[in-house]
């Protein structure tokens, strides 16, 4: 029997697309295992899992607050806040990983920053993210079929950084999308971004000129 208290399905708060549940798994399976390794029983998992559900929020001002934690950036109107959260590391005062979710609420444009703790590097950050999407049976967890892409290279918190910039289109939907994903240095750790949006709703320029306004 599964540890992870959010592998039941009634078990997780309303509203949760399918990657943010893996986001949320991940973390919580790397909090009880570091909870198992330490000798940590069925009640410290219960708090923990309780502790992270708490951490849970949909309040847009609380959404930037986080943001802003990571990096300062320029979200576009079309991605209104979502949530955040936020993994802690048991009996620490730091998190294993920060996240805030933009979007629509059909979640066919959607924003993603994560930040992980300082210990977690990209490498580490980024098999991480990938071995739990093919667990989940998830293609890179988007599903687009990518018909050109190219790299835009800034600066961020005083450090390189690089995003592919993809056009492409999505699976189901047939719908033509922007697909952006890359890693940067967080203002706490290492950070990565992911954003799926369409193409008639923010253009090539729109999506150049937020990664151009994060700091």
């Amino acid at each position: 029997m599964s540890t992870n208290p959010y592998n039941s399905p009634e078990s997780r708060p309303p509203g949760m697309s399918g990657t943010t549940k893996v986001l949320l798994g991940l973390g919580i399976g790397c909090g009880v295992l570091f909870l198992l390794c330490c000798g940590g029983g069925g009640l410290g998992i219960y708090f923990y899992g309780k502790s992270v559900q708490e951490s849970i929020s949909k309040d847009p001002a609380k959404i930037r607050e986080v943001t802003a934690e990571i990096v300062a950036i320029e979200v576009p109107a079309a991605l209104p806040p979502s949530m955040c959260m936020a993994i802690p590391i048991p009996w620490t005062n730091t998190n294993f990983m920060t996240m805030v979710q933009y979007g629509d609420e059909a979640e066919k444009n959607v924003l993603f920053l994560m930040q992980f703790a300082q210990q977690f590097d990209e490498q580490q950050m980024n098999l991480q993210w990938r071995q739990s999407m093919r667990s989940n049976g998830r293609r890179d967890m988007e599903d687009v079929d990518v018909v050109q892409s190219e790299s835009h290279d800034i600066e961020v918190n005083g450090q390189p950084a690089s995003f592919k910039i993809a056009n492409g289109q999505a699976h189901q939907s047939k719908r033509n999308v922007w697909q952006v994903m890359g890693t940067f240095h967080g203002k706490s750790g290492s950070a990565m971004l992911f954003m799926q949006v369409n193409q008639d709703d923010l253009s090539k320029e729109d999506v150049i000129r937020m990664l151009d306004s994060m700091k």
